[in-house]
């Protein structure tokens, strides 16, 4: 019986159902991730504050940066007066200088931030997995868990801080583009406002569809990584049964089954760069 059990371990067609077994198991909504990702940003709320705070005063230096330059040229076409010239190269060394400091803080509070939130997670894993039973270290890669210790938190981590920043500062841009844009010209202001649902919605929808795919495929290949893992772990068993050749032609193939993944994936993040590039 027990050879029949290693037999059916290293067995391909056993191996490919359980990647399918991997990629069939149920996951937490992302309404629940969210919540338990916020619930670990809490604690740096205040440093979230500040950072978001300092990221407005560089964003607000980003878009006064055309304002300084077409004040020059207008200062140079209207004959250079020094004064003038004086006061606006002035301020705007004032102004860079006050940017790139808005930049330092955002940039050093959100890393902070990110690494605190990722701390914190490791230690609740580590002390959750030191009081599990030893049987549940026999159901469960250790290798699994080794990844989700070292890879998964810091995307986690990164989720819940660096990509609030981002949504934070592209909020920033549009709001002042468009407010710039509406001192400059009502009307363009208009035209540009009344598509943007239709881009938001498109862009938005299609960004989802190819980080699905993107998601699959980084699946894929930790089952397979797992898989591997247990055959390498398990090589006198493999050798015992003569089935090295076996195992690197099914690796080979579950390899090559991801490539129409990969070019699906690629083609759907392509398209929505260049459609976002075309419409912008």
């Amino acid at each position: 019986a027990s050879r029949t059990a290693r037999m059916q371990d290293t067995n391909p067609s056993h191996g490919a159902a359980e990647l399918q077994a991997g990629a069939a198991r149920r996951t937490p909504s992302t309404a629940v991730t969210l919540k338990r990702l916020f619930g670990f940003v809490a604690p740096e709320r205040g440093r979230l504050v500040v950072a978001c705070a300092a990221m407005s005063i560089a964003s607000l230096n980003n878009l006064a940066f055309p304002r300084l330059v077409a004040a020059l040229l207008d200062n140079m076409a209207a004959g250079g007066k020094p004064g003038v010239m004086r006061r606006t190269l002035l301020g705007s060394l004032v102004l860079f200088a006050v940017g790139g400091l808005g930049s330092w803080v955002r940039t050093y509070l959100f890393n902070t931030a990110c690494d605190s939130v990722a701390r914190r997670l490791r230690k609740q894993m580590v002390d959750a997995l030191m009081r599990q039973d030893t049987a549940y270290f026999d159901q469960v890669r250790v290798g699994d868990l080794m990844s989700r210790l070292a890879d998964d938190v810091t995307v986690s981590a990164s989720a819940a801080t660096n990509n609030l920043a981002k949504g934070y500062r592209y909020a920033n841009s549009a709001i002042g583009g468009s407010v710039i844009l509406l001192l400059l010209s009502p009307r363009l202001t208009a035209v540009s406002l009344a598509i943007v649902p239709l881009l938001g919605i498109s862009g938005m929808s299609y960004g989802m569809y190819a980080r699905k795919l993107s998601k699959r495929l980084k699946e894929r290949a930790s089952e397979m990584a797992s898989r591997m893992e247990e055959r390498l772990s398990s090589i006198h068993t493999v050798r015992l049964f003569a089935m090295e050749l076996p195992e690197a032609a099914e690796y080979a193939r579950l390899l090559d089954a991801t490539a129409p993944m990969v070019r699906a994936a690629a083609s759907a993040e392509g398209t929505l760069m260049g459609g976002l590039a075309f419409a912008g």
